[in-house]
């Protein structure tokens, strides 16, 4: 069997080495499970892998889609068919966040923006004066060459939002342990095709990826086939912040560094507070916080490129050394902290 669950006795170690192989700060903890999977492909010997990335995009596999589908029956004129949906998806999303959704494009802007502050993750409740005083720059929208919202938004999160992250991310995990991965789901043919079908071809219903399940009857076990819980590649952060790694992340998070020049430090311990005491459920907006704080440390407050040296004495005012000899100097610099 090659079913391992990781209990996070390396999780700032691999966190850090996370910031330092994507060269950036990352959007959530699947990128651990993620190179974890890749560290033991790795040490299997394996060198290629099939990955699943760009599914979800292209056949209609979040379910945030689903409210989207209720908008495209309203902007239709079929009411009767936003009703009959309107029930099975707030039973799964929610009510508010359903009508929230399905309405966003007819409600006020000055309306919809205190609700996001209130119960979404609360990202600018905690950025510095620095950041909020800059001149707010144009929310990207989904593109408008697609006939419905579901498609829209399908596009939007192949092209633009999500995909290209996620990409970039399983690239960097997966050469950190010279692995290639190959994505069946994003050949172009295929990508054409599912972009070219009907929607509710992809959502069937609240059935996601409904076309893939068809094609896939015959050789997939029912269990599999029904399932209706999707999740992310799920990482129990939450549950290893709110208990034994509390304390590093409050040490991190509320040291003086480069993080408190875009979060402000008192806003930043309060909303700490609430999601490790269990009041907030915020754990994706600390992963980023943490993920910031450790990209901002490790290329920010020091870089990596520079060797600190002591200070040359200077002998002669006439001595000047040749660039063959300061690249000497150098490579010996580089070998001797490689060494360390």
């Amino acid at each position: 069997s090659h079913v391992v669950v990781p209990d996070g006795g390396d999780f700032w170690h691999v966190f850090d080495r996370i910031a330092e192989a994507q060269s950036e700060p990352t959007a959530g903890p699947g990128l651990y499970s993620q190179r974890k999977v890749m560290e033991i492909a790795h040490q299997a010997g394996l060198k290629v892998l099939l990955d699943g990335q760009g599914g979800d995009e292209t056949l209609g596999g979040y379910f945030r889609y689903l409210p989207l589908q209720l908008r495209d029956r309203l902007a239709s004129g079929d009411v009767a068919g936003f009703f009959s949906l309107l029930g099975p998806v707030s039973d799964r999303l929610g009510f508010a966040t359903t009508l929230a959704l399905a309405f966003e494009p007819w409600l006020p802007r000055a309306a919809v923006a205190p609700l996001r502050r209130r119960f979404g993750q609360g990202k600018d409740r905690v950025l510095s004066r620095s950041l909020l005083a800059l001149p707010g720059g144009s929310t990207p929208r989904p593109p408008a060459g697609f006939g419905t919202a579901v498609r829209r938004q399908m596009a939007f999160d192949a092209l633009q939002r999500l995909l290209p992250s996620l990409l970039r991310y399983e690239d960097r995990n997966s050469m950190a342990f010279s692995i290639e991965t190959r994505l069946p789901f994003l050949d172009y043919r295929l990508v054409e095709f599912a972009f070219s079908l009907p929607d509710d071809q992809k959502l069937d219903g609240l059935t996601t990826k409904a076309i893939l399940r068809r094609a896939l009857a015959d050789r997939i076990p029912g269990s599999v086939l029904e399932r209706r819980d999707k999740m992310g590649f799920e990482t129990p952060v939450d549950l290893w912040l709110r208990g034994r790694f509390s304390s590093e992340a409050r040490r991190r998070l509320l040291a003086a560094g480069p993080l408190h020049e875009w979060v402000d430090p008192d806003a930043m311990k309060d909303a700490l507070e609430d999601y490790l005491a269990g009041r907030r459920a915020i754990g994706l907006q600390v992963w980023r916080w943490l993920s910031l704080e450790s990209w901002s440390r490790q290329y920010l407050a020091t870089d990596p490129r520079v060797t600190e040296r002591a200070q040359e004495a200077v002998l002669h005012a006439g001595r000047h050394r040749s660039f063959v000899e300061v690249s000497r100097e150098h490579e010996r610099e580089m070998a001797a902290g490689a060494g360390a």
